[in-house]
C-alpha cells in the first residue's frame, strides 16, 4: 500500500480539482471559468518568476553554470504571464457578451439581459 500511496494521493487531488472545475464551469459559464483560469495562471507565473529570481545566479544562493537555460525559463514565465492576461481579457469579454437570464420579481418570468453597451 505504501508503494501506491503517492499515486493514489495524486489521483485523488486531480479528480477533486477536475470535479470542482466542471462544477464551476457548469454554474458560472465559460467566461468566468476562463477568468478564473487566467487569474490562477497569472498568480502561478508571478510566484514562479519570483522563486526563479531567488535561485538565479546573482540574486540568490544557487550558482548555476547554464545561463542559457535560465534565460529560457525567464522567457517561459514572461510568456505564461502574457498568456494569462490574454485569457483573462477573453474571459471578461465572453462573460460580458453572454446573455444572462434575469427573473422579473413581479411577473415571475425570465427575461434575457444582454451585456451590450447603451448607445
Amino acid at each position: 500500500m505504501k508503494r501506491y500511496l503517492p499515486t493514489l494521493l495524486l489521483l485523488i487531488f486531480l479528480l477533486t480539482f477536475i470535479s470542482f472545475s466542471v462544477a464551476f464551469f457548469l454554474h458560472n459559464g465559460l467566461g468566468k471559468s476562463l477568468c478564473l483560469l487566467g487569474y490562477i495562471l497569472l498568480a502561478a507565473s508571478i510566484l514562479s518568476f519570483l522563486f526563479f529570481l531567488s535561485i538565479d545566479p546573482g540574486y540568490g544562493w544557487v550558482k548555476s553554470v547554464n545561463l542559457h537555460k535560465n534565460h529560457r525559463f525567464v522567457f517561459l514565465f514572461i510568456l505564461l504571464f502574457i498568456t494569462s492576461i490574454g485569457i483573462i481579457v477573453l474571459g471578461l469579454q465572453l462573460s460580458a457578451s453572454h446573455p444572462r437570464p434575469m427573473i422579473d420579481m413581479h411577473a415571475g418570468a425570465k427575461q434575457q439581459e444582454h451585456g451590450f453597451p447603451a448607445r
